[in-house]
């Protein structure tokens, strides 16, 4: 008797001891001996989180979510509260940004808070962190669909293009085909001497005609460029003697002198006209000079009659210095008149 109610008493330890590590396990995996901080964060779309849904931050487990809000209208958002190990709490800043993660492909989904910057400050307890919307696997699908459909359009296209190309580039070969027959036929009639091209390959007269221009060419061009150097030789000799600016000299004295000149024909065409221009009577300088010569001529000869009676009173015989002064008087008018002409 005493045996079995020792053995009852062993299962009850027993059982009580499984209990309480069940128990502690049990509370561990849900930190429930832990010291926690909450936030809150919010979503248009859920997708598939729930009350009791783990908690990642920076791809560490690190708490649970507590609650979800349900929103009053379609323009306000599911108001998610969650907690977190206050060890983690260094991680959690207010750039944080919180989002829905999934298990895989098809797996549980999570709510996954990333680390934020070092600039930012660490997140004060029931604080609302910034969301990112999650994407649905139905949007991917219809994205991937659409994208399949471009490629499927897109290899169709492509397919249309090479058999287009295919049949141009075919085109291309038999004319290139062609040329090249064409182009070896023409190179068999040159090498059998067939044509211009065949002669100045074959005859060895053309080719030393064709030498022979070749070497007149070079020497006309050696020629040439003597000439030149002769000519720049000049040039350079007529510039180091000066002869432009004495020609420019020169030229400006030439000028200066015809400007003088013209400046003196204008004043004797002046004093020609002032000459020959009627006086105050309407009487020009030669009738005046004219009438001048005249009255001198007529008082000449009166002087020369006064002579010859004062001779033939006062003389007898022959008048030698009379005849002189008589000639000397004749001769005075013409010589006048020469001088008024010079």
């Amino acid at each position: 008797m005493a045996k079995k109610n020792v053995i009852v008493g062993l299962f009850v330890l027993a059982a009580f001891g499984l209990f309480t590590a069940g128990l502690f396990l049990i509370g561990n995996r849900h930190e429930a001996f832990s010291r926690h901080m909450e936030f809150y964060t919010e979503f248009t779309n859920v997708s598939g989180l729930a009350r009791g849904s783990k908690v990642q931050v920076s791809g560490m487990d690190a708490g649970q979510i507590m609650d979800i809000g349900i929103p009053s209208s379609p323009a306000s958002k599911f108001r998610v509260k969650f907690r977190i190990e206050e060890k983690l709490h260094g991680l959690v800043r207010t750039d944080s940004l919180a989002s829905v993660g999934t298990e895989g492909v098809v797996g549980d989904t999570y709510l996954s808070i990333s680390s934020g910057s070092a600039q930012a400050g660490a997140a004060s307890p029931q604080t609302t962190l910034p969301s990112k919307e999650p994407t649905q696997i139905g949007d991917l699908l219809d994205q991937a669909k659409g994208t399949i459909t471009d490629v499927d359009n897109t290899v169709r296209d492509a397919n249309g293009l090479l058999t287009t190309v295919g049949g141009n580039l075919n085109g291309a070969l038999n004319e290139a085909r062609a040329t090249l027959t064409n182009a070896n036929d023409i190179v068999v009639g040159v090498k059998q001497g067939h044509g211009a091209a065949g002669m100045l390959l074959r005859d060895d007269a053309v080719a030393g005609q064709i030498r022979e221009t070749l070497s007149n060419a070079q020497q006309a061009s050696l020629n040439i460029n003597h000439a030149s150097a002769q000519a720049n030789s000049i040039v350079s000799d007529v510039q180091s003697r000066g002869f432009p600016g004495k020609i420019d000299d020169t030229l400006a004295g030439v000028k200066d002198t015809v400007s003088n000149l013209d400046t003196s024909s204008q004043q004797i065409r002046q004093t020609v006209a002032d000459l020959t221009a009627p006086d105050a009577q309407g009487v020009t300088a030669g009738v005046n000079l004219q009438e001048s010569l005249s009255n001198v001529n007529d008082a000449t000869k009166t002087l020369q009659k006064t002579v010859r009676r004062l001779s033939t009173i006062c003389f007898s015989g022959p008048s030698f210095a009379i005849a002189a002064t008589t000639i000397s008087f004749t001769s005075l008018p013409t010589n006048i008149a020469r001088i008024a002409w010079s």
